[in-house]
C-alpha cells in the first residue's frame, strides 16, 4: 500500500505542477489549469487517505518527527488546494478580468503544497 500511496502523491505532484507552471508561464488562468489543479487534488487526497489508513493500522510509515508535522501540513495542503480550485473557478466565472492576476496566488499555494510534499517525502525516507 505504501507504493500505491507514493505513486498517487507523486502523480499529484506532476498534475498540480503542470497546472500551476502552465498558468504561471502564460500569466493567465484557463479552465484546463483548473482541471489540472483538480487532478492534483484527487491524487493528493487519495495518497493521503492511503497513508492515513496505513498509519491507523499501526504501520510505521513515517519517521516519528514527521507524523504530527505531516498531519498538519498535509491537511493544510489539501485544504489550500481545494480553496485554490474554488478561487480559480470564481475568477473564471465571476471575475474574468482577474485571470491575468491570479498566478501569484497559484504560486504561493503551490510553494506551501511543495513544502508539505517534501516533509512527507523526507518522513517516509527516514521512517
Amino acid at each position: 500500500m505504501l507504493a500505491l500511496a507514493i505513486i498517487t502523491i507523486s502523480l499529484a505532484l506532476v498534475a498540480y505542477s503542470f497546472g500551476v507552471i502552465s498558468e504561471a508561464r502564460r500569466k493567465n488562468l484557463f479552465w484546463r489549469d483548473v482541471a489540472w489543479f483538480g487532478v492534483g487534488l484527487v491524487f493528493d487526497t487519495t495518497g493521503t487517505i492511503l497513508m492515513s489508513v496505513m498509519s491507523n493500522n499501526g504501520d510505521k510509515v513515517l519517521a516519528p518527527w514527521a507524523s504530527s508535522l505531516m498531519s498538519i501540513t498535509g491537511s493544510l495542503a489539501i485544504a489550500l488546494m481545494a480553496i485554490h480550485i474554488l478561487a480559480a473557478v470564481y475568477v473564471l466565472k465571476v471575475r474574468p478580468q482577474a485571470r491575468k492576476m491570479f498566478h501569484p496566488v497559484s504560486v504561493a499555494i503551490y510553494v506551501i503544497w511543495l513544502i508539505s510534499y517534501l516533509v512527507g517525502m523526507l518522513g517516509v525516507m527516514w521512517g
